[in-house]
């Protein structure tokens, strides 16, 4: 599966670092650009979570995005129940919030 990014976030897919950080305004586009990455990563088989500082329910999360953009891109293979996105490849996401965690528990996750 093959995506559009735009320039602005190639160094985001091209540089090897466990956790990365977007900073922008309203209407960059990040959001979209990263529920298509993360799409694209579960296709291929990878876990995902996908976290907020302060999560109280899965209607505060991106899952709607994610699916949205399935639709949107015509992907198969996705399935999803309420709390999860799974893709025939074995790839799976999950949802978490940060707020109460340590170091520690957010590595074991």
């Amino acid at each position: 599966m093959q995506i559009d990014c735009a320039e602005v976030f190639e160094p985001l897919v091209t540089t090897p670092k466990r956790i990365k950080i977007l900073v922008g305004g309203r209407g960059s586009t990040k959001s979209t650009f990263v529920a298509d990455y993360v799409n694209a990563s579960v296709y291929a088989g990878e876990l995902w979570c996908c976290a907020r500082e302060y999560q109280n329910s899965i209607e505060e999360s991106v899952h709607r995005l994610l699916i949205d953009e399935q639709a949107r891109l015509g992907l198969q293979g996705f399935s999803s129940d309420k709390t999860h996105i799974y893709h025939t490849s074995g790839g799976r996401n999950f949802y978490r919030g940060l707020q109460g965690h340590s170091i520690d528990t957010i590595k074991s996750m």
